[in-house]
């Protein structure tokens, strides 16, 4: 079974990354959905003057919990009734970057479905660094979904490279990606005024990736832009592609910090959905399990 979350503020941004999840999974044969909302804390009322009545504080946030429950319902209740999904609700009181880096990790989730706001990107639903925190943090593959995205079938999934920065774990999990959605791979160098790498070798070096890892129906492009965000999203209208799959690593290191500002940029700008794995916290993205042959095969999530 798939464990799939999808983080939800009731706004029309995250209700469409739900019905997008659904249409995602439609035929995969269990699916556990996961509708979670974080219920943020009450700014008490006369805080500034230094008097807090804990009493109101606590009454407001059973309210708010409450609200947040009777939503929930009504959305599950909405949604198509499919036999292999089952829907459920999680509330939690705090912040969703919070739940995400700490309590995620415990329901071992397949994905994480998340709404954005198109063009000006996650800022717009999850407000400040509070989405790229997610994306960075997150313990499972994220897919963002624009605001006026909708389900399609996906032709080309863009995926930006740069020398030797595509681990072994993402590169798996882009196999099993890529398997499931029975898409082609359109593999994006963007050389920037400040590239440092040879072209011919980086492009070298990917194709042996891509062969090692059992990776096909592959194309390796270069374009040039003044960014590496601004080309990928250039790239992806020109192939008219409809995903983009990228890594994260975590704030370790200034390559990987800036590595993932490009992610977020791209996610935050995107008007076609966008799949990330972050290397820094999935470990690993690929398990062995024990098969009736007493051979092993490996286990990616998505």
């Amino acid at each position: 079974m798939k464990k799939v979350i999808v983080p939800t503020d009731f706004s029309q941004a995250s209700l469409n990354a739900i019905n997008y999840a659904i249409a995602l999974f439609k035929q995969e044969q269990d699916i556990e959905m996961i509708l979670f909302h974080a219920v943020e804390y009450p700014v008490p009322v006369g805080m500034e003057y230094g008097i807090v009545n804990g009493d109101v504080l606590t009454e407001q946030l059973n309210s708010a919990v409450s609200q947040a429950e009777q939503k929930l319902k009504t959305i599950i209740r909405a949604l198509p009734n499919e036999s292999n999904i089952n829907y459920q609700k999680v509330i939690e009181v705090g912040s969703l970057v919070s739940w995400v880096t700490n309590q995620l990790p415990e329901l071992n989730p397949d994905l994480l479905v998340m709404g954005t706001t198109g063009a000006s990107g996650l800022k717009g639903l999850f407000v400040g660094s509070n989405a790229e925190k997610v994306v960075r943090s997150a313990s499972c593959p994220v897919l963002s979904i624009p605001k006026e995205a909708s389900w399609k079938p996906v032709g080309d999934i863009i995926v930006p490279f740069e020398s030797k920065e595509l681990s072994d774990e993402f590169l798996l999990a882009l196999k099993e990606l890529q398997l499931y959605l029975d898409a082609g791979l359109q593999m994006i160098w963007v050389k920037t005024p400040h590239s440092l790498s040879i072209e011919e070798d980086l492009i070298g070096e990917m194709i042996d990736s891509m062969h090692k890892h059992g990776l096909k129906r592959f194309k390796v492009n270069t374009r040039r832009s003044f960014s590496p965000s601004h080309g990928v999203l250039t790239f992806s209208t020109e192939v008219k592609a409809s995903l983009i799959a990228m890594p994260t690593h975590g704030r370790k290191g200034l390559k990987q910090l800036f590595h993932d500002s490009v992610t977020e940029e791209v996610v935050n700008q995107s008007v076609i959905p966008v799949w990330s794995f972050n290397n820094g916290s999935i470990k690993p993205a690929a398990e062995e399990k024990s098969t009736d042959q007493g051979k092993t095969k490996r286990e990616i999530k998505i």
